[in-house]
């Protein structure tokens, strides 16, 4: 499997590809609300975080991505660090609030002493 990544911030993306010289062309600067990757490429597996758009705009990132970035059979992996406390917001529960189908959930837990969000996904038909 090869690693791809695309980041809001064009400082960040010119810092992975400066320390990821081998995969500098796999890395890009957009916006998750609009970004498609060249080519029209899609991809098996996309990570998206909510805390990174407000939240009325959260279904409008979700379809996009469902829409041009995830290929058919792949999977919107669909994240968030904000409290489990706060249940409204946890990935699994605005996807169904949405309407899409959660194909499973993740944590939070504990991964070797550092704390990973939870996690729901959506599978994406063929």
């Amino acid at each position: 499997m090869k690693p791809y990544g695309f980041d809001l911030s064009v400082v960040l993306v010119a810092e992975a590809r400066r320390r990821l010289p081998q995969w500098a062309d796999r890395i890009w600067a957009g916006n998750a609300l609009d970004w498609v990757a060249p080519g029209g490429r899609r991809f098996d597996f996309v990570h998206t975080l909510l805390d990174l758009v407000p939240d009325a705009r959260v279904a409008e990132m979700l379809a996009h991505q469902l829409d041009r970035l995830v290929a058919p059979g792949g999977r919107l992996l669909v994240s968030s660090y904000v409290p489990a406390e706060q249940r409204s917001r946890h990935p699994a529960e605005v996807l169904r609030r949405l309407g899409l189908p959660v194909g499973g959930v993740t944590g939070p837990g504990d991964n070797g002493g550092r704390q990973v969000p939870p996690t729901a996904w959506v599978e994406r038909g063929p």
